[in-house]
C-alpha cells in the first residue's frame, strides 16, 4: 500500500479512535452516575428491589459493552502504528494484502476475509 493511502485510512483510524474514546467515556460516566444514585445520591427515597436489579444490569451491560470497546481501540492503536511502519493493510496470519473493501469496513481488522473466516470457524 503506498505512503498517501496509508496516511487516509491513519485518519480514519485516528477518527475512530477518537469515537470510540468518547463512546467508553460515556459509558463509563453514565454507569459512575447510576452507582452514585444507588449509594442513596441526593434523593431520600427508597428503592425497589426490582429497580435497584435493573439498574445493577444496565450498569453491568454498560461496563461490557465499554470493555469491548477498548479491545477495539488497543486494535485501533496497533493499526495506527502498522501505518506508521508501512505494515498496514497485510494479514497478520498469511502476510497477505487485505482488500481495501474491507479495511474501509473495519480499519483495524488484522485478518484477511479468508482468514478471518477459519477463525471464526475454528471458535
Amino acid at each position: 500500500m503506498d505512503k498517501r493511502k496509508r496516511e487516509r485510512f491513519k485518519k480514519l483510524l485516528l477518527k475512530e479512535k477518537e469515537k470510540i474514546s468518547g463512546e467508553i467515556e460515556s459509558l463509563k460516566s453514565d454507569s459512575s452516575r447510576e452507582q452514585k444514585e444507588l449509594a442513596g445520591g441526593s434523593s431520600g427515597y427508597a428503592y425497589h428491589l426490582a429497580d435497584v436489579a435493573s439498574d445493577s444490569y444496565n450498569r453491568e451491560f454498560n461496563l461490557n459493552l465499554a470493555s469491548n470497546e477498548e479491545k477495539i481501540l488497543y486494535q485501533i492503536d496497533r493499526a495506527i502504528k502498522k501505518t506508521e511502519k508501512g505494515d498496514y493493510g497485510k494479514c497478520e496470519n498469511c502476510g497477505k494484502k487485505i482488500n481495501e473493501e474491507r479495511l474501509k469496513t473495519i480499519p483495524y481488522t488484522q485478518l484477511c476475509i479468508q482468514c478471518q473466516q477459519k477463525e471464526e470457524k475454528n471458535q
